[in-house]
């Protein structure tokens, strides 16, 4: 899984012509998005606040929804795994049934 860090991340307005221009919400040296110029360096922070709580309590959620789910895909995964060792001795077991035949038709060619 990959997260956005925003524990680290930071917002710089940058200026056009002397004018305020868009923020720019950057991570790890990378912009992650962009908010509007209107906004005040307090409600940047907000914004960022609002989103690094966001990102804590998403990963959370993620984190406790791999673990209910995690036996459901345990069993699925046996389940497969049985299916796979059974196909596997029908195959050899054609596989032997098939070497003794070709064993009996090379015998009756000598």
């Amino acid at each position: 899984m990959k997260t956005l860090t925003l524990a680290i991340a930071t917002a710089t307005q940058h200026s056009k012509d002397g004018k305020n221009g868009e923020w720019a919400v950057n991570s790890n040296g990378k912009k992650l998005w962009s908010l509007p110029e209107s906004l005040t360096p307090q409600e940047a922070m907000h914004v960022i606040k609002f989103a690094r709580k966001f990102e804590e309590v998403a990963y959370n959620q993620g984190i406790e929804f791999q673990k209910k789910d995690a036996p459901r895909r345990i069993s699925t995964l046996e389940k497969i795994v049985r299916n796979l060792r059974a196909e596997n001795q029908i195959l050899l077991s054609e596989n032997e049934k098939i070497g003794d035949k070709l064993d009996v038709l090379i015998k009756s060619e000598h």
